[in-house]
């Protein structure tokens, strides 16, 4: 087991970063300073990123909605990936929040995707409901689809960050 990177970027830090860890009312927010509202997802393993991020929006709503990156049989140029790899504690998803001239990354880990049959992943999903309020991004909620193939046999598998904990 690894220690994953901090909440870190330029400018102000996220504020209550463990709200991500329900669907509610209650959000880990960011302020961002002028500009579009930029939000990307990218692959961490221990801390270090892995492959090519998504970009989910380049102008964050001001509406609560799902943004989301990746699919079935998208790998993020990672590679092939065992299943093993995605319901350790050294799997995270890190959000980067971005305007003109401040960045800010909100790591999502402790996802409990269950007792996984062995396999190599085929593809990943990430879904981060989020809004814009005034110059701040607010972000809710992160969720992961891992599909993969077991025994022969395709299949998928979800699951919310912080879900581990619980």
């Amino acid at each position: 087991m690894c220690t994953l990177g901090a909440n870190s970027g330029a400018g102000t830090a996220w504020t209550t970063p463990t709200n991500i860890y329900t669907d509610d009312a209650n959000y880990a927010t960011v302020a961002l300073g002028v500009g579009a509202e930029t939000v990307v997802a990218n692959l961490y393993l221990c801390g270090v990123l892995m492959g090519v991020g998504k970009t989910l929006t380049s102008d964050l709503s001001v509406t609560e909605a799902y943004i989301t990156g990746g699919g079935s049989t998208d790998m993020w140029s990672v590679g092939s990936l065992d299943t093993g790899t995605v319901i350790s504690d050294d799997f995270a998803i890190g959000i980067i929040a971005a305007a003109t001239n401040s960045s800010q990354i909100l790591m999502a880990s402790k996802f409990a995707f269950g007792a996984l049959a062995e396999g190599y992943l085929d593809g990943i999903y990430v879904e981060v409901k989020a809004k814009r309020v005034s110059k701040s991004a607010y972000v809710n909620c992160v969720r992961v689809t891992i599909y993969y193939t077991a025994g022969g046999k395709r299949h998928q598998c979800s699951a919310m960050a912080g879900s581990m904990m619980f």
